[in-house]
């Protein structure tokens, strides 16, 4: 049944009456009404918390036999968000160790000849071993009591207790208010608790759209029209991935009853996959949690919101995702203090392993290589050469990659028995750039030659990992992370390891980059690894929890020190997201690209004009990645991706607000508002009008043109960037 029944009074049986006497007694009257209080009532098989308010939103907690049996169903405006599945609630479980012991590495020697002895390439040896197990959340309901406007439902578990909490929740966007129920689930007394796996049923409607911003997603995926009738042959499904780092941070639906959100209410690292279970998606989280200093084990609080509206039309669900993006991500970045990225026009360029690219180099030639003469470096030879046609060209930034010192840099003999270390270049020693392509004095000439053309450098650096070989990891093995495996987290790589940023690590780092960006005026990093390493959790510690927030701090120290340009791999609102691998058959739909940086990965369309205009209106970057590549192009493509960079530097101080415009199937353009709400800025794909006021001055960025919009519309034209004076 998708709803709990009501009014069964009559069938209740003798347990019932004392429970409903226990309860009386810790909460009050169970049906007492109140204006600012919510009204809680005990069914047969729920207890039911409805908020007073015009949403009319109400949370059930299924009952079984008088035991808690689960969160079953959210409702707000009369429509389930939350419902239950035909076989019923399913408790959350709690991920809990039970025993065992894991110990740190304190002789990296002794460690690796073990490791040599063991001749395993990709692994490390045990150091230890946990007992885990998981253990459904359900027992015994106590009580319930207010706190303020939520309301506390207590549940006896088989050890330990357990405490519910609901809440009204209500959240605006650009596209309206939302209001529904937030909850949150209290352990005391529970034991070891690592995480909390819950699942979430969540009800839609034919025809309701889906919309991922980027994951994993492949086969057109990224975004999803659900058609029940072909649920049995391609169901829904989404993989396992982070929260907060590899998947958007929130989840959202929308179709003709409105738009439906859901959100942390702060930053979680929470493992979350969706499987599609007839008329509802089941959204699985695996909750990261921590004993607080009273003891209390608590799961962040999730809010499930809806608007009601009509958004059966997907220009209008993309539009309100969009604004949901803003208000969620806009949320964490206040919280974090962290800035939000801006996506300029990149050029990335990949020192090492590019075939055919200007500068690049074989792994034999880097190796070979002796320290340059300060003229002869390749970071100053670079600068000379690429910088004037980048700015030309109107990139407004360069990424660098493989220019830290590695194990590449280093002769066998440096490398300790065990480590089997070879030609990686993404296997960083410290945060020192290599002396063989000139080292800090070269990159402090890159970085001069760039800023004196407009153009901003960031390289790319590994903030929690280092090479096993690295100085750094030889002088505090301790700082080296514990899988839940008893090994060094190397997450499958031979030579890489991962580092406790919640150790003396996270230090060591920021006082490393404080004097590289002094010693070379570096403006960025693209922080490799963000969704797994830097993103883990070290096992060894009392109370594992994943050390996201150390990254995002350690994120909000180099934005203190000067560092603008914050990329990271994956995905999420801290910094701007590069290259997860899901948006490769975005082609055409590039308005998902927003806020992301993204190269195709079909050689096909990594040059394209049309996805190149279409990347930079969304407010997302498409990466050119290969100098000779660009340069190569017919001179009329080139010329219009070069117009588009200018046109886009010169309109993105006023793209705040973004609409997707669109007529059936066709995309035909964007518009922007500033930050007073006022369109001012087009970018058009196809022929149509785009009203703006009366007699309002207009400027073409493309072709320069300007004129005057005497009857109150644009008649756009294809390929034409548009600001409203």
């Amino acid at each position: 049944m998708d709803r709990f029944p009501r009014g069964r009074w009559a069938r209740w049986t003798a347990w019932v009456g004392a429970l409903l006497a226990g309860i009386l007694l810790a909460g009050g009257c169970l049906t007492a009404r109140s204006a600012r209080l919510a009204r809680v009532s005990v069914e047969e098989d729920a207890l039911i918390v409805s908020f007073p308010g015009p949403a009319k939103a109400e949370a059930a907690l299924a009952l079984e036999g008088g035991e808690v049996a689960g969160l079953a169903r959210i409702s707000a405006h009369g429509a389930d968000m939350l419902a239950p599945l035909p076989d019923g609630p399913r408790p959350p479980v709690m991920s809990t160790i039970v025993g065992g012991h894991l110990a740190p590495v304190t002789d990296l020697d002794a460690y690796l000849a073990e490791r040599a002895a063991e001749g395993d390439h990709y692994t490390f040896p045990k150091r230890g071993a946990l007992e885990t197990a998981g253990i459904p959340v359900r027992g015994r309901l106590t009580g319930w009591r207010r706190e303020g406007e939520s309301v506390v439902v207590e549940v006896a578990l088989a050890r330990g207790r357990a405490e519910w909490v609901l809440s009204p929740a209500a959240a605006a966007t650009s596209g309206g208010a939302y209001a529904g129920v937030q909850w949150q689930l209290r352990l005391y007394e529970a034991g070891r608790v690592y995480e909390v796996v819950i699942d979430e049923p969540v009800a839609f409607a034919e025809g309701d759209w889906r919309l991922q911003q980027r994951g994993n997603q492949s086969g057109g995926r990224a975004e999803e029209e659900f058609r029940l009738s072909h649920a049995p042959a391609m169901p829904h499904a989404i993989s396992k991935r982070n929260y907060n780092a590899r998947q958007q941070p929130f989840f959202f639906l929308a179709g003709r009853r409105g738009a439906t959100l859901s959100y942390f209410d702060g930053v979680s690292r929470a493992d979350v996959g969706e499987a599609q279970e007839g008329a509802r998606v089941v959204v699985r989280s695996a909750i990261p949690v921590r004993p607080d200093a009273d003891g209390c084990i608590a799961t962040p609080a999730k809010s499930w919101v809806l608007r009601p509206a009509d958004l059966g039309n997907k220009w209008d669900a993309l539009n309100e995702w969009t604004w949901a993006w803003d208000r969620v991500v806009g949320d964490l970045q206040t919280r974090m203090n962290v800035a939000p990225a801006t996506p300029r026009p990149t050029l990335f360029h990949q020192q090492f392993d590019t075939p055919g690219l200007e500068f690049g180099m074989t792994a034999e030639k880097r190796k070979a290589m002796a320290p340059p003469t300060p003229e002869d470096a390749w970071l100053r030879r670079f600068a000379d050469a690429v910088v004037p046609k980048a700015a030309a060209w109107g990139f407004g930034l360069i990424e660098l990659r493989a220019v830290l010192e590695a194990d590449i840099d280093h002769a066998p003999a440096d490398f300790p028995e065990g480590s089997f270390a070879g030609d990686s270049v993404c296997s960083p020693w410290g945060l020192r750039i290599s002396p063989k392509l000139g080292g800090e004095p070269a990159l402090a000439y890159l970085c001069d030659t760039a800023h004196r053309h407009g153009i901003r450098v960031a390289i790319w650096s590994a903030p929690a990992h280092q090479s096993v070989c690295s100085p750094v990891v030889r002088a505090h093995p301790e700082w080296l992370m514990i899988n839940d495996e008893g090994r060094v987290n190397n997450r499958g790589y031979v030579t890489l390891v991962g580092m406790d940023l919640g150790a003396g690590y996270r230090r060591y780092l920021e006082g490393a980059y404080r004097q590289l960006r002094a010693a070379t005026g570096l403006d960025g990093v693209w922080a490799d690894s963000y969704c797994a390493f830097g993103a883990d959790r070290d096992m060894s510690d009392a109370a594992p929890y994943p050390q996201l927030d150390e990254a995002i701090a350690l994120q909000r120290a180099l934005q203190d020190m000067g560092y603008t340009e914050l990329l990271k791999e994956g995905c999420g609102p801290f910094g701007l997201s590069t290259r997860s691998s899901g948006l490769h058959d975005a082609f055409g739909r590039e308005y998902l690209r927003y806020y992301f940086l993204y190269t195709h990965s079909d050689a096909g369309h990594r040059c394209d004009p049309g996805s190149y205009f279409r990347s930079l209106a969304s407010k997302g970057v498409m990466e050119i990645r290969v100098v000779q590549e660009f340069e190569a192009l017919a001179p009329d493509a080139r010329e219009r991706m070069v117009r588009a960079n200018f046109a886009y530097a010169e309109a993105l101080p006023l793209m705040k607000r973004r609409f997707l415009l669109g007529e059936g199937a066709v995309w035909q353009g964007v518009a922007w508002a500033d930050e007073e709400g006022r369109k001012r800025v087009l970018f058009s794909f196809e022929p149509f009008d785009w009203p703006v006021p009366a007699g309002a001055q207009v400027r073409e960025l493309m072709t320069g043109r300007a004129f005057v919009a005497a009857d109150g519309v644009v008649h756009a034209e294809p390929w034409r960037v548009y600001v409203v004076e």
